[in-house]
């Protein structure tokens, strides 16, 4: 039966293949060799990136690489901004891919394709986060309150692992917003939540990447297949639990969270041309989760480490928040205050650059890129890792210097010298959970360490992180270490 499944997609794939390369417009980018029919996955391994960089040193910051006989081109350098910004729209779409559309069959904002649909979703998004009124009053406030509650749960003598309770923080913050009630770390909502979490690493890793271009692999009985079905079953519980808790409780009158308005607009649509589904109602709601709690617990996580690995910086923010803010509880007004702090957080999202391709792009039309042809309909990878470890704009870039981002006076440089820093996408597609996500950052940090000192678990027993050691998934995550805290005086 094997074999006869093996035949019957070797004849699948090659009658692909002839019919591409007689009717497809030819992509004229340069790019390694790869083998038949399976093109360059073999080289593909866990860790790619050493692997890609030596292909733009061959080839330049734009080539081409096949997997499986489909086309993918990988872009590197300043030509990102090109694709994500300067021509954002003609890149603007999603490739197929198996483990989106088991998801939610592409009815969400990550993996829609460029289309009215996907203008209408991400307007329904914006229109819910902005229900909490003008500015960033809203979001401070439930973050300081989730904030305050972290600073006690840390207030320990022994050693410990600050993840879980980072995430609880950063988690609480997003689902008050999103759904108008906080958890505790014993509620099934919270244990859901970090189970995706950690879904998201394997599930969205290199590991299960060959399922979306070999989709019939997933039937087939092994180890990525089963923690690819695990995962699903996670997130489609956590789809119909938030669908669920905001019907059966809605009140008109009383909004309580963001997905109360987008229940809200569902409503108001039903009996229109413009009807919004419970599918994309659920595929909207699951991406506003992910994208609320995952980076930025993630990015928390190495931000904590970098104290500990450079105890120099931590001092230089310590001294800024003495002098800045003092004894008071920090706002957001200061981060006009506190460049250091601000040139800190940036070095840090640069440094580990947590999403490191993106999410992948389509072409939308026939392009041209650095002089090359891609037609319409070719997949393209944005390697930002690569492009935040390019020395050519980021020199010295293994070394973690937060100063780059300051001028000769100590303060931030402008957002025009810093446009090729990229942590959260750019242009058309750039994560809609951006700025919550910094505001949550600054609040963050600049509270713990007004507060503690952060020590290792054992002197000399440091993180050393180094993000091309990282777990490659969606986002990196970096491993587990342990850490002790000392009140400040």
């Amino acid at each position: 039966m094997l074999t006869e499944c093996f035949i019957g997609f070797l004849v699948i794939a090659l009658t692909k293949w002839i019919y591409d390369r007689l009717t497809r417009k030819r992509c004229t980018v340069p790019g390694p060799y790869g083998l038949p029919l399976i093109g360059n996955i073999h080289q593909i391994g866990k860790s790619p990136f050493p692997l890609l960089e030596k292909w733009r040193k061959t080839y330049g910051d734009v080539y081409k690489i096949n997997l499986a006989m489909s086309d993918v081109v990988v872009v590197h350098g300043e030509a990102i901004y090109e694709v994500l910004v300067t021509k954002g729209d003609d890149y603007a779409g999603r490739p197929p891919s198996e483990r989106f559309r088991l998801i939610n069959d592409y009815q969400d904002i990550l993996s829609r394709s460029a289309d009215a649909q996907l203008k209408d979703y991400r307007k329904i998004a914006h229109q819910g986060l902005r229900q909490y009124g003008t500015g960033f009053d809203r979001i401070e406030q439930i973050s300081m309150d989730e904030i305050q509650d972290c600073v006690e749960r840390f207030d320990r003598d022994d050693s410990f692992d600050p993840y879980e309770d980072m995430y609880l923080t950063v988690a609480n913050i997003a689902l008050i917003m999103l759904m108008g009630e906080r958890f505790d770390k014993n509620d099934d909502m919270f244990k859901l939540t970090l189970k995706v979490d950690r879904d998201a690493v394997r599930v969205f890793g290199i590991d299960c990447a060959y399922m979306d271009i070999l989709p019939w692999t997933i039937n087939i009985p092994h180890e990525s297949g089963r923690l690819l079905k695990e995962g699903l079953v996670n997130v489609n519980t956590l789809k119909e639990l938030c669908f669920d808790k905001t019907k059966k409780t809605f009140d008109g009158d009383n909004i309580r969270g963001v997905f109360d308005a987008i229940f809200k607009e569902q409503e108001r649509r039903k009996n229109t041309d413009q009807p919004l589904s419970d599918a994309a109602f659920k595929g909207i709601s699951v991406n506003l989760i992910l994208a609320a709690i995952l980076t930025t617990s993630t990015a928390l996580k190495s931000m904590i480490a970098y104290l500990l690995d450079y105890p120099d910086i931590q001092e230089k923010l310590h001294n800024e928040i003495d002098d800045a803010i003092g004894e008071r509880i920090p706002t957001l007004d200061d981060r006009k205050r506190t460049p250091y702090m601000e040139a800190f957080i940036l070095e840090s999202l640069r440094y580990m650059s947590h999403i490191p391709f993106a999410i992948p792009h389509e072409t939308m039309v026939d392009v041209t890129l650095k002089g090359y042809f891609i037609p319409k309909g070719t997949q393209v990878w944005t390697n930002l890792f690569s492009l935040h470890h390019d020395e050519r704009y980021f020199p010295d870039p293994w070394t973690f210097k937060p100063d780059r981002f300051l001028d000769d006076a100590g303060e931030l440089i402008p957002t025009d010298q810093r446009k090729l820093l990229m942590p959260f996408g750019a242009g058309r597609r750039v994560c809609v959970g951006e700025q919550m996500a910094r505001v949550r950052i600054f609040l963050f940090m600049t509270t713990m360490l007004q507060r503690y000192e952060f020590l290792p678990e054992k002197p000399g027993c440091l993180p050393k992180y180094d993000p091309r050691d990282s777990i490659l998934g969606a986002p990196m995550k970096m491993k587990d270490y342990k850490i002790r805290v000392k009140k400040r005086d």
